[in-house]
């Protein structure tokens, strides 16, 4: 049976790293209005849901929810075409650069921790990887199934597009900021990636959690050979066991919306990360517990 989640609940709604509603503005305008976010593709699940329970409890508020890649969920913060988004990292040295310099302001909060996951064929023998064999296959060096322990046969690399969080989390965590040299294909989307592999028994990719559908299975992974191996579930995100874990991070621009301000103070709500931890992220804003059966 899995472990239950537990958390003991906050007195008060606004927790760290939100801010309170701007010049004491009465309470009931944080939930009216428009709000326009945009989710990168990993996030768009928790932002649905986050919207819908926001949504659910204040009827005058209204959200309209786009989908992007990351760097696109960026650009369109920047463009003044989003008042917020969820994408899978922090704002950049180099996006925040650009922020100041253009007297942008921004504030942001971890929302939830997630993770990417390692996929091959259902029919594929191998059941783990380690980080450094991951580091060897996409630079090149590693590039028989045999060598991972399956049955032998050239390893098909896949990568994402360059834009998507998850393509800058393998590039961070894996190759050390060094780009892929042996991407046999590179795909534009989560859903392409889980297809490409659902049909080629000799794939190896990469997709976040929530786009592991039946058709692939998932590695489990460790930091090095010799060490041991977890998979992507919700216990080795909250206990830090899985390598390939990331916040996903919601940014806004200041001045927003008021409406913006409430979903934000939701979002870091007992009941807004009460929504985190049942689309089976980690809450961030929250002590949590680990209840065995």
């Amino acid at each position: 049976m899995h472990p239950r989640f537990l958390w003991s609940a906050l007195p008060l709604l606004l927790v760290a790293g939100c801010h309170a509603p701007r010049g004491g503005e009465p309470a009931g305008r944080l939930t009216v209005g428009h709000m326009r976010l945009v989710a990168a593709e990993s996030a768009r699940t928790l932002a649905r849901k986050e919207s819908d329970a926001f949504l659910g409890l204040y009827r005058e508020a209204r959200i309209s929810l786009q989908a992007r890649n990351t760097r696109g969920a960026v650009a369109a913060l920047f463009a003044d075409s989003a008042d917020a988004i969820i994408i899978p990292r922090e704002v950049s040295a180099e996006e925040d650069s650009v922020a100041r310099a253009n007297r942008l302001g921004l504030q942001g909060f971890r929302l939830a921790v997630d993770g990417v996951a390692v996929i091959v064929h259902p029919s594929n023998p191998v059941n783990q990887v380690a980080l450094d064999q991951l580091r060897e296959v996409y630079l090149g060096q590693l590039r028989d199934w045999a060598r991972l322990g399956g049955t032998g046969g050239p390893i098909r690399a896949l990568w994402q597009d360059p834009n998507s969080g998850s393509y800058e989390l393998l590039v961070e965590k894996v190759l050390a900021g060094v780009p892929p040299v042996s991407a046999r294909a590179w795909l534009s989307s989560d859903s392409a990636m889980v297809a490409e592999v659902a049909r080629r028994p000799d794939a190896l990719g990469f997709v976040s959690r929530e786009a592991v559908r039946p058709g692939v299975k998932v590695l489990k992974v460790s930091e090095a050979r010799g060490f041991p191996y977890y998979a992507p579930d919700q216990e080795n995100l909250w206990n830090q066991k899985y390598p390939l874990r990331h916040f996903q991070v919601m940014v806004y621009r200041r001045p927003a919306p008021s409406v913006v301000d409430g979903f934000a103070t939701f979002a870091l709500s007992n009941e807004g990360q009460r929504v985190a931890l049942d689309a089976g992220l980690v809450p961030t804003a929250v002590p949590l517990r680990i209840k065995r059966p």
